[in-house]
């Protein structure tokens, strides 16, 4: 079978190609390089936009800073048995604690000092297991110094902290 696309940037570009001030340049390849530049604008802005995240998250893990993200009120029960460097340090959006069961495994992306990990690792109970995922250092360092901690007050450990690859880095 065909493939369909094959022949349609040629279509859509027109005539192979034009005269340019003076050079011949092929309307696909001005197409492409184009749209490379379009993409590269892109990229750089998700790299800077990820690297403004990085910066304001990883400043927020060494001193709490108000207001970061919108408050959530969680059920006091789950609250007290984490360290009070978490609590400080927690920028969660969401409570996702109601929706999770005795036994489950939990992935929570963006998992920053571990408030919501350690939430669940209490919901799930010592037959679950819970995994945290952040792409800043000083967050992970938190949650995983207050991991033992958690894990000595509830009787069982089912958490851990894991660094999440930088998109940018191919990793």
């Amino acid at each position: 079978m065909d493939d369909p696309l094959a022949g349609l940037a040629e279509k859509l570009s027109g005539p192979r190609s034009s005269k340019v001030s003076g050079h011949e340049a092929t309307r696909p390849a001005r197409a492409l390089k184009s749209l490379g530049s379009v993409l590269d604008k892109e990229t750089r802005a998700i790299m800077n936009f990820e690297a403004s995240v990085k910066r304001r998250y990883s400043a927020a893990a060494q001193a709490s800073e108000l207001a970061l993200c919108c408050p959530v009120e969680y059920d006091r029960r789950y609250i007290d048995g984490i360290p009070a460097e978490v609590i400080e340090k927690d920028y969660g959006c969401g409570n996702p604690s109601a929706y999770i069961a005795p036994g489950e495994t939990v992935l929570d992306l963006g998992s920053g000092a571990g408030k919501i990990c350690f939430i669940a690792a209490q919901v799930v109970g010592p037959k679950g297991r819970v995994i945290g995922v952040d792409m800043t250092d000083e967050m992970l360092a938190v949650a995983r110094r207050s991991a033992p901690i958690v894990g000595e007050r509830l009787g069982y450990l089912n958490v851990e902290f894991r660094k999440g690859a930088d998109p940018g880095s191919g990793a």
